[in-house]
Parts: C-alpha cells; sequence; structure tokens
C-alpha cells in the first residue's frame, strides 16, 4: 500500500485497487470512487494538494482529492497505466512521473517528457521512486 499523508488525514492506496481515506484520529471516512478507472498513483501536487492519477482507455486523468472524493479533474492524454515512480511536480509542473519511455511532468493537462534516462548509468526498470526537487533536478531511488 502507499501512503499519503496531508493536512486533515491519510490516502490508503491498497494495491492500486482502491484508495480510502483515514483521519487524523484514524477513523476510517470512506472509499474514493474512481469510476472503475485504474490507479495509476497518489501524490500531492506542487500546491500540496492530494491527488490521485487514474487511467481509461489509454488516458489518464488527475484528480484532486478531498477526503472521500474527487472533487476538480483534468484529462491529461496519454501516459501508461503503470508507473514507475509518481512524485509531487515543482514550478510550473503539477506531478511527475517515471514511465517505460522516460521521465514526465505535468504541464497543465499536457505530459512532457523530459528525459529517456539515456545519458544515465541505470536502466529504467530499475528505477522504484522519484523526487523532483527543483524545475530542472530530480533524486531518482533505484533497486
Amino acid at each position: 500500500a502507499d501512503v499519503l499523508s496531508c493536512s486533515n488525514g491519510y490516502y490508503i492506496n491498497v494495491d492500486y485497487q482502491r484508495i480510502v481515506f483515514i483521519d487524523k484520529k484514524g477513523n476510517y471516512k470512506g472509499t474514493v470512487n474512481t469510476e472503475r478507472r485504474n490507479i495509476v498513483g497518489i501524490t500531492s501536487d506542487n500546491e500540496d494538494f492530494p491527488c490521485v492519477l487514474l487511467s481509461s482507455n489509454d488516458k489518464t486523468y488527475l484528480g484532486k482529492l478531498s477526503e472521500d472524493k474527487i472533487t476538480e479533474e483534468i484529462s491529461c492524454g496519454e501516459l501508461a497505466s503503470y508507473v514507475n515512480g509518481i512524485c509531487k511536480g515543482f514550478g510550473e509542473y503539477s506531478i511527475a512521473a517515471v514511465e517505460s519511455n522516460g521521465l514526465f511532468v505535468l504541464d497543465n493537462d499536457k505530459w512532457k517528457r523530459i528525459s529517456d534516462f539515456s545519458d544515465n548509468d541505470f536502466n529504467i526498470q530499475y528505477i522504484r521512486d522519484i523526487e523532483m526537487i527543483s524545475e530542472e533536478e530530480f533524486v531518482v531511488m533505484c533497486k
């Protein structure tokens, strides 16, 4: 499970099948309705708002989370339904994700590839997680 802490509680991504919300007192508040779309990951966006990245029919959707609901949602175009890592964006980029074709950032509602990792000593398949530390810099955790 992935856990995302926010100001009023915790989102738990259970095996990429469902997301539950637990308040700060430990009370279960409900399961987020993802409308049967695939859960790609959870993260905060560049404004520290908790978000879920969903996929369906070769499109991705970024939804802002509020307790057990998705309050806002944007369609982001194509990205793989599986990512090696997802993280909070920096500056003008909402979030960032690593998938089989490289490192992508979400710029407004469009995915922009900023690296294919060809200049690095490691292979994309070994990336476990990422952290964006500036508009041009990332920390990559490999297995």
